[in-house]
């Protein structure tokens, strides 16, 4: 029988939750769990070295709390590039024998009226919600989901964010293949 390797999300928030569930599944030897985490960036974080900082920070808060032998952190944020501000995601998987790895998930233009709200410091969460005239977007579908008319959803994005890091850390030996 396979030992189970506990993981814990570094997030309250459903999206991620289910997004860790989705890729690091019973079926592969995983118990997941979540705990909110400190991101340990801006609330709105900055550019790529903002995003990814605060998915690594998430991950290795966690290991430190001696949450589980394995964190996953997930952080969206928002990249300057080519004239537009783009969306953008980056996952940390941490490990009690400090190891981290890092994935960048995919990217989308923000509309002007978003991305001029984001740059007037209101925060991405908050500028889709008014953009939409709805609240709560940033717990559901995400921006991203808004962006893509459903075509793609918050939980989707972070799920192949995470699918790279559980990847990455097969690859490396840090977790077990799948048999």
């Amino acid at each position: 029988m396979r030992a189970t390797t506990r993981i814990c999300a570094g997030s309250a928030n459903p999206a991620k939750v289910a997004a860790v569930r989705q890729v690091f599944t019973a079926a592969e030897g995983f118990r997941v769990t979540y705990r909110e985490a400190p991101s340990g960036v801006a609330a709105q974080p900055w550019g790529d070295d903002e995003t990814r900082a605060g998915a690594i920070h998430r991950a290795q808060w966690l290991i430190r709390q001696g949450a589980a032998p394995v964190a996953v952190g997930l952080e969206g944020g928002v990249q300057e590039g080519g004239g537009s501000l783009w969306l953008c995601t980056w996952g940390a998987l941490a490990t009690s024998g400090d190891t981290v790895v890092t994935a960048g998930g995919g990217r989308v233009a923000l509309p002007g009226p978003i991305a001029d709200a984001l740059c007037r410091g209101v925060s991405l969460g908050t500028a889709v919600d008014r953009w939409m005239g709805r609240q709560g977007i940033n717990r559901d579908e995400g921006a991203i989901g808004v962006l893509t008319a459903g075509t793609v959803t918050r939980t989707e994005l972070f799920a192949h964010v995470a699918r790279l890091l559980l990847g990455q850390a097969r690859c490396a030996g840090i977790l077990p293949a799948w048999e």
